[in-house]
């Protein structure tokens, strides 16, 4: 399993921690937040490793927390601000990337199928009247 602490090292948190909005103030009535650099390595977590939301390990809080903290700075836009920063400093080796299947359109009948008609060509329907 890939590790979060080895992307959000302590210079890029540096950078990355003045983006997030406050958090509430210790004393506040109410159960205590799970700090936001906790919240952000369960994100990365999950993005590093594909996994659920619920099989985050409970050193980086909560998946339901994570999640809810992800969808926060992503109404503020503060998300799309770190992951820049982020992609900016690792300078990711692009040959290494792959496209989720789920999200790939693939032919009935596979690559020879695809090839034997013209693109949006329709099939005919047999047994119709």
């Amino acid at each position: 399993m890939a590790k979060p602490e080895k992307v959000l090292t302590d210079d890029l948190w540096r950078i990355i921690e003045p983006m997030l909005p406050k958090q509430k103030a210790p004393g506040t009535p109410g159960r205590p937040p799970v700090p936001n650099r906790t919240a952000l390595l369960g994100i990365l977590y999950v993005l590093l490793n594909g996994c659920a939301w619920n099989a985050i390990p409970k050193d980086y809080g909560s998946g339901p927390t994570c999640w809810r903290r992800l969808r926060e700075w992503q109404r503020r836009g503060v998300w799309k601000r770190i992951w820049k920063v982020m992609l900016d400093r690792a300078k990711p080796d692009m040959r290494l990337a792959l496209i989720d299947s789920s999200s790939v359109q693939a032919p009935k009948g596979g690559a020879a199928r695809a090839q034997a008609r013209p693109t949006g060509q329709r099939t005919e329907r047999r047994g119709t009247s």
